[in-house]
């Protein structure tokens, strides 16, 4: 008897909490993909605008004979050897303008490799 009083006060317990199986709302809209193509000459992003609250993952191809780090709105990613890839995932979750740079392993910024990034 006790057990059954128990299991039917967790059952109403976990019912007027909310425990149920309801979807989440906070989870991002839209997963998108961007590809970031870094050559001796220049970087290219695949995409420049996104939408506030979508999760970012920024591909980054090293097409130049030096290693790079891809840099936007204050992150940075891991350095990226020459003929390699790299990740940087962000979740937009503030709108404006953010500069994205690239830069070599001594941390200097490259010349004609940058540009702007906005959240809508």
């Amino acid at each position: 008897m006790k057990r059954l009083f128990a299991a039917l006060l967790l059952a109403g317990a976990l019912s007027a909490t909310g425990a149920t199986s309801a979807p989440a709302t906070t989870a991002p809209a839209y997963n998108f993909q961007i590809l970031v193509v870094v050559t001796d000459g220049a970087v290219r992003l695949d995409r420049s605008v996104a939408k506030r609250g979508w999760l970012a993952h920024f591909l980054i191809k090293n097409k130049s004979k030096q290693s790079i780090r891809f840099e936007i709105g204050g992150l940075r990613s891991k350095t990226v050897e020459p003929g390699k890839s790299g990740k940087l995932g962000s979740f937009l979750d503030q709108r404006g303008q953010f500069t994205y740079h690239v830069e070599n392993s001594a941390k200097k910024p490259l010349k004609n490799r940058s540009g702007l990034f906005v959240v809508e």
